[in-house]
């Protein structure tokens, strides 16, 4: 989580509007939706450090000068780092797959390599 953040922040520092999307596409997708969890009531002391550093990172950004319409952006994007609920979120359901026997299988396999046994070897 670390790195991405890391790696989030210097394409925000980059100051080019395509990078610094990604940067916060990054944040927003994968980092914010992660921090209840390391944030929960037995977490360890080095997550809580971790959540603070990020977060301090990003705060510092509100010192600098940059261009408004990154400014926009960044105060756009930290109520959302900084005011993650507790409340874990829960994640996209994976694809749902239909799901055969080994029978089933067994036998789709069998009926693909008789029908491959059929045809002729020069294609017709």
């Amino acid at each position: 989580m670390k790195k991405l953040n890391e790696c989030a922040a210097a394409q925000f520092e980059s100051g080019d509007d395509q990078q610094v999307n990604k940067g916060l596409e990054i944040m927003n997708e994968l980092i914010v939706p992660c921090l209840p969890l390391l944030l929960v009531d037995e977490t360890e002391e080095k997550d809580i450090v971790a959540v603070e550093d990020m977060r301090n990172r990003w705060c510092s950004y509100l010192g600098q000068e940059m261009e408004p319409n990154l400014q926009e952006k960044l105060t756009d994007f930290l109520p959302k780092l900084l005011d993650c609920s507790t409340e874990i979120k829960g994640f996209n359901d994976s694809p749902k797959l239909p799901s055969y026997s080994t029978n089933e299988l067994c036998e789709h396999f069998a009926r693909i390599m008789l029908s491959l046994s059929r045809t002729p070897a020069d294609g017709r």
